[in-house]
Parts: structure tokens; sequence; C-alpha cells
């Protein structure tokens, strides 16, 4: 989207996203892709957002060169789980977290993924020979709650996404904010806590690396490791999903991350 000064995007979108139904021709399908740390999600719906198939992949981190395929090979998979081809698509939007130019379709900097000046849009164009439009995947999720109006009449708000990183989606006056240099909801990556653990972004302390879901998980292990006594010891691999459901049948250790790592 082109943008104001004031690093707020306008309400209308670019030419290349502004789509009209594909019913008459045949293209009776959408498809979204939530690219993550730790997985890339694809969903396939119809035009009323009825969902037709879905899969879900490990994410090719650290590998840019191998992006593109990977997520077309996870939207063939999908199409295949909804019974459709590539050619009933009407169009495809990519999530991606980082800083994102949703003009160009390119990937400037990923950092979690490993990704620098990925032309992401123009790879997976050529790819499935389909429009794609690429946004970072958590302001795409914000303006899809304001599109959809899931909090009602509501025109400012925050949306907090904690995952493999932490990020926010911010919404002002009805009209989806990225910044003057695109990076507006970056909250992952202020430093907190100076002596911290190291970041990928090169930063030390981030919030990231002390309350993101991997985050959470490490520190259950180094306690464990440690010699705490813990009803998680009996987990062979453990998530911050299992921190949470400790925490809440009362493990004491559990209890003690949650509260150390819940961002204040």
């Amino acid at each position: 989207m082109t943008e104001r000064r004031d690093g707020v995007a306008p309400s209308a979108p670019p030419p290349h996203l502004r789509l009209q139904s594909g019913e008459a021709d045949g293209r009776d399908l959408l498809v979204g892709v939530d690219v993550g740390g730790s997985k890339v999600a694809v969903l396939v719906v119809d035009p009323s957002l009825r969902v037709r198939g879905r899969h879900t992949i490990p994410t090719a981190v650290g590998a840019p060169d191998e992006a593109a395929d990977h997520i077309a090979a996870a939207i063939t998979a999908a199409l295949g789980a909804a019974g459709g081809r590539i050619d009933r698509v009407m169009a495809i939007g990519v999530g991606v977290p980082g800083r994102i130019d949703p003009l160009s379709g390119i990937v400037s900097l990923a950092v979690n993924l490993g990704w620098h000046w990925l032309p992401l849009r123009d790879q997976l164009e050529a790819i499935l020979g389909r429009p794609c439009a690429i946004e970072n995947d958590v302001r795409g999720a914000a303006a899809g709650i304001l599109d959809r109006r899931l909090l009602g009449d509501v025109s400012d708000f925050v949306y907090l996404s904690i995952g493999t990183g932490i990020s926010a989606g911010v919404v002002l006056d009805g009209r989806l904010h990225r910044g003057t240099r695109g990076l507006a909801g970056e909250i992952g990556h202020i430093v907190v806590d100076s002596s911290g653990p190291g970041c990928p972004c090169g930063l030390t302390g981030c919030l990231e690396t002390i309350a993101s879901g991997p985050a959470i998980a490490r520190a259950a292990a180094e306690a464990i490791a440690a010699g705490r006594a813990t009803s998680m010891a009996k987990n062979d691999f453990l998530t911050s999903v299992d921190v949470y459901e400790a925490a809440a049948g009362g493990d004491a250790l559990a209890g003690e991350i949650v509260l150390l790592t819940a961002p204040d």
C-alpha cells in the first residue's frame, strides 16, 4: 500500500490487491498463507470465506533461496486437500514476519527467518502464475480484524501476537499503521534486559528473547537442567503450551516462569 508521511496506510488497497469475484471464469478460491518462525500454514477458502482446505509444514528457516518453492509446495498441498487446482485461485495472500514492502512484494528483513531483500511476491507469481500479495503477518491480521469488524465499531486498536516472535499490528483511525520505515509494532526487538539472551537481530535482551513461545520453553528447560523440581520434567520436548498448562495445574516452577516472562 502507498503510505502517508505519518506512516498510516490509506484504507484503499493498491491496484494489484483490488480483486473482483472470479467465479464467472472458474476462479472461485482464495488462498491465505501464514509464514511463521516454526511453520507455514495455508488456508484455502471460497468467496464466502468458507474453509475448503488447509495444510501446514515446517518453515525452512535460513533458506531464502528455497522459500518460494517451499511455500508454493504448501499451497499446492492445501489446494489438493480442497479438491482444487491453481487455475481456480483468484489470488494468494502471504503474511510474513518482519519488514515488508507490500507494493514491491519484497521481504527486506525477516530476522527470525534469515531472509533479507527477498522478492517473494515475484518469485511466487512466477511459480504459481496467480496474483500474490505480501504483507507483514501481524499487520495483515490486524487489517483482517478491522475489515471483518471483529471488535465491533472500533477504529483504534493494537493487535498483539506472541508466538515464535512478538509483534503488534496497529490500527489508527480505521487505518493500518506501518510507521515511516515499515517497522511500527515491532516491539519484539525492544531491549528489556541488557544482560539478557542474545537475539538474532544482533541486540541483547530483546522482549522476544524473554517472553516469546520458544523463550518460555527455554526458560523451563534450563530450570529443569539445573535440577528444579517440576511436573514438566517428564516432557521430552517442552513447549510454551506445556509451561502454561503446568502453571494452570499448580506447578510452582511453571507459575514462576509465567510470571517472570509476562510482558508488563
